[in-house]
């Protein structure tokens, strides 16, 4: 068998695994993203309203820290890969009773920007709620995006 016959298929098997090759952010799409909810409590150490987003390890371990800082003992913190996912965290910051909540209901991309979208909630005027200071907070799993990200609560 001639050489250049043993390496035509190791050529084209190699041209096709490149092409098939995309990229992780592709900067011409746009649409809604996939995300997971990781976190989402009433009661939290995040007493300041805050939007962040979380892209290395440590900034990680220290949010949760704070989120957990009134919790003995912590609960561990949920095990993300940097190099693949990020976190994008909405807190409302302190509030004055039970009832008031935030939920992250949108990722939408539009090439490397993605724009967040939140819904706030408070409880009917008039309505019963426990007299108990609270601070809302939803944080969700996105894909790594190193483009900017806008969170918009509503």
């Amino acid at each position: 068998m001639k050489p250049c016959a043993l390496l035509a298929p190791l050529v084209l098997l190699a041209l096709v695994a490149c092409s098939s090759t995309r990229s992780a952010e592709p900067s011409d799409s746009s649409g809604p993203v996939a995300f997971e909810s990781i976190a989402r409590q009433e009661q939290s150490g995040l007493t300041e309203p805050e939007h962040s987003v979380i892209r290395t390890q440590q900034a990680w371990v220290e949010l949760w820290q704070r989120i957990n800082v009134y919790r003995i003992p912590a609960p561990p913190a949920p095990t993300l890969d940097f190099a693949r996912d990020m976190v994008v965290l909405v807190a409302l910051g302190q509030r004055p009773s039970a009832g008031h909540s935030v939920e992250v209901v949108a990722i939408e991309r539009d090439g490397s920007f993605l724009r967040v979208r939140a819904k706030s909630r408070a409880p009917a005027p008039g309505a019963a709620q426990a007299a108990v200071l609270t601070h809302p907070f939803h944080a969700v799993r996105v894909a790594r995006s190193d483009g900017p990200v806008e969170i918009v609560v509503e």
